[in-house]
């Protein structure tokens, strides 16, 4: 929906608010970006990069509209009354991926970084113990999580992929 770069300017931004505001209320929307803040700060302190990484949050908020604005859509034209967790999610790392709001320095010239992040939003809404061999067989789990990399990082990740894939993995330990 933000098609010219990370910037909107006052009169994009309120089409916008106004769409959301439709389908969404103020307190969801806020919370919605708290909840993928919260998410990026957590993964960047599991992996000790805090101060080393850092988040552009023009492109951060961005991504956060662009998803909203996705799944506002999806509520208003497609019969998308069912927008869960799953479904959340896999718009978030799709449209992640695309604005990229991780942004490295000197000290981290990890190239994926943002798909690594997009990886993680993903299998936290299935089980944070994806390899668990109780619930998966440890191999295929470790096989799949390596594919699902791989297409994050290098094919159009579109938001339904990634949500078919989310679901097939939850049939899979549901079994």
């Amino acid at each position: 929906m933000v098609t010219d770069g990370a910037y909107l300017n006052l009169d994009e931004y309120e089409k916008i608010r106004e769409l959301l505001l439709r389908v969404f209320s103020e307190n969801y929307i806020r919370n919605v970006g708290i909840f993928l803040h919260e998410q990026a700060e957590k993964f960047l302190a599991k992996r000790r990069l805090k101060g080393v990484l850092s988040v552009n949050t023009n492109m951060s908020f961005c991504c956060v509209l662009d998803m909203l604005a996705d799944l506002a859509h999806l509520r208003l034209y497609c019969d998308g009354d069912d927008i869960n967790e799953m479904k959340i999610r896999a718009y978030a790392a799709s449209w992640w991926i695309k604005r990229k709001p991780f942004q490295w320095n000197d000290k981290c010239l990890d190239l994926w970084i943002n798909e690594k992040f997009a990886l993680s939003l993903l299998l936290n809404a299935v089980d944070s113990s994806i390899t668990n061999a109780v619930v998966y067989d440890e191999n295929k789990a470790k096989q799949a999580v390596g594919e699902l990399f791989y297409h994050l990082k290098h094919q159009n990740s579109n938001p339904q992929t990634l949500e078919l894939f989310l679901l097939g993995l939850n049939a899979v330990r549901s079994a």
